[in-house]
């Protein structure tokens, strides 16, 4: 508990931790069917991606929120990788914008959407139009 110490009264704070399990036979299945972009296998299973989500009041409360948040990911990923079983995969849409999630999925997928990418979208429309969001060729 002393960890969340610095965010403790921090006007309109509420934080939810969402898993999100990834069960091997999920996988397996996925891998039946010709695998997935994502570069998960049913080896690396059962994988269960998490994000911890925030939202609070005022700005000037948004250090002190995004410094507890990154502390703990950080110590969850260190745990993980003590006990052996950290997956670099991140997810998507759980991803921080400081995060490259695309790069997680492994060069050569990367590398695939990418080629999909510029076949179906040459003018780079939703690389560089959509406003947010984590791109392919960031």
């Amino acid at each position: 508990m002393a960890a969340l110490g610095p965010i403790h009264g921090v006007e309109g704070l509420i934080c939810s931790l969402t898993l999100q399990p990834y069960p091997t036979s999920l996988l397996e299945k996925s891998e039946q069917q010709g695998g997935n972009s994502l570069g998960l296998t049913a080896t690396e299973g059962p994988l269960v991606p998490l994000l911890l989500l925030s939202y609070w009041k005022n700005s000037s409360d948004d250090a002190a929120v995004l410094g507890v948040m990154q502390t703990a990911l950080a110590k969850i990923k260190a745990e993980a990788t003590a006990r052996n079983q950290h997956v670099p995969f991140e997810f998507l849409n759980y991803a921080w914008s400081s995060q490259d999630p695309v790069t997680s999925y492994g060069s050569e997928n990367k590398s695939q959407l990418q080629a999909v990418s510029r076949e179906f979208d040459p003018e780079g429309v939703f690389q560089k139009l959509v406003p947010g969001g984590l791109k392919l060729f960031a």
